[in-house]
């Protein structure tokens, strides 16, 4: 008789079964990252989009693929750089991306991770967030809290918005022109505290562990923050899309907005012109 391997038995078992695998996969990924960071071998080329992609985050996709396709996985799978892959029947779907902050990456900051989701019944479960180089884990489990490498973190508490830190990229899209963000920048920012970094997920979890107060891309991509979507909400925290509509899972791409939910509608204000 036909008998399942240990990864294949991952699925039938228990979400920190599941968590655990996300963690070990997260980390084998991070390892290729790591092979190539800082060298001549990333081989970084311009794709659609005006976006890079590297050696290194196709070697890290593949990798998590192969992961998930030995796990048993009967689902979906979205991943930047393939797409949707279907490994089964099932809605349940993992959301990869396997370099985020790519540009990041390339130019030898290290300020990049690996972010890997798992989609149940239509709702994030699971999100894992790794940052090799800053050694950060985080992750989170529905209903269970999140945690940074195993200590469980909570949003900042502030209020006042003129003492909080808003990190945020902005792109021009249909829904924030040019002429618009020309305006926010001459009318509205200049009174406010801003950083700009480059992995969406990593920003977003450091919104969850109370280091800013906000993380905001007028143009984000699903597998950008599935995974943070589940660790800010579970550590205290509030995500929209820039007009306030809570983030839907059937978007492929919008605006995001993660605050610490106590000035989510100041910043809302703000950045409505």
């Amino acid at each position: 008789m036909y008998k399942l391997s240990r990864l294949q038995k991952i699925f039938r078992m228990s979400s920190e079964s599941k968590k655990n695998f996300a963690i070990r996969t997260a980390k084998e990924a991070a390892q290729i990252l790591m092979k190539y960071f800082r060298t001549n071998k990333i081989q970084k080329q311009l794709k659609k989009g005006n976006q890079w992609v590297t050696r290194a985050d196709k070697e890290s996709e593949k990798l998590i693929l192969k992961r998930i396709k030995e796990s048993g996985f009967d689902g979906k799978i979205l991943s930047e750089e393939r797409g949707e892959l279907s490994f089964g029947k099932s809605k349940n779907r993992w959301i990869i991306d396997p370099l985020d902050g790519t540009i990041e990456y390339a130019k030898g900051s290290s300020y990049f991770c690996v972010s890997m989701a798992l989609e149940e019944n239509g709702e994030i479960v699971l999100g894992v967030v790794y940052s090799p180089v800053l050694n950060e884990l985080f992750y989170a489990e529905k209903n269970k809290g999140a945690f940074l490498n195993g200590k469980r973190i909570h949003v900042s508490q502030e209020t006042n918005l003129k003492k909080s830190i808003i990190d945020f990229a902005v792109w021009p899209t249909k829904n924030a022109t040019k002429e618009y963000l020309v305006k926010l920048f001459s009318k509205q920012l200049v009174m406010y505290t801003y950083r700009f970094h480059g992995a969406l997920a990593l920003e977003a979890c450091h919104v969850a562990r109370g280091t800013f107060e906000v993380a905001l891309d007028t143009s984000a991509n699903l597998y950008d923050i599935a995974a943070a979507l589940l660790i800010i909400r579970e550590s205290g925290g509030k995500v929209t899309n820039i007009h306030g509509k809570q983030w839907n899972l059937g978007w492929k791409k919008n605006s995001f907005l993660a605050s610490n939910g106590k000035i989510h509608k100041k910043v809302l204000r703000l950045f409505k012109l």
